[in-house]
């Protein structure tokens, strides 16, 4: 199973231009992937920036975005993304999914968060 090798704390930030708030990584988050015949690693820098889960208000109550437990599993997401293009977004799900596991998330929230990301790949 893959799992995360440093704290990865994040912050909440607001930019003093735009006023909007967004979460910030303040150290550097190491994510292990591991395979049956291959491990590598993927480093999310410190200081990226994220808004962690596009989560309808509604629905926070439920699956909160900025939970500890979930936090690292949707900075992990977002960075994929950013640093790999939506064409990774497959990609980008499945290791949402096993951080979420490796995070200890209950396996029924786990399986919602990667649902509705994967229903909203054609957004992308």
């Amino acid at each position: 199973m893959s799992l995360f090798t440093g704290s990865g704390a994040v912050y909440p930030f607001q930019a003093a231009d735009t006023g909007e708030w967004s979460w910030v990584l303040a150290e550097d988050l190491a994510w292990e992937v591991r395979g049956p015949e291959a491990t590598f690693t993927i480093t999310v820098p410190a200081f990226f920036q994220t808004d962690l889960g596009s989560v309808p208000p509604l629905a926070r109550w439920l699956i909160n975005p900025a939970d500890p437990q979930l936090a690292k599993a949707f900075v992990l997401h977002d960075y994929i993304l950013q640093a790999f293009g939506p064409q990774k977004q497959p990609f980008a799900a499945s290791q949402l999914y096993e951080a979420l596991r490796a995070l200890r998330a209950q396996r029924w929230k786990s399986k919602t968060i990667t649902a509705a990301v994967v229903l909203g790949i054609d957004d992308w």
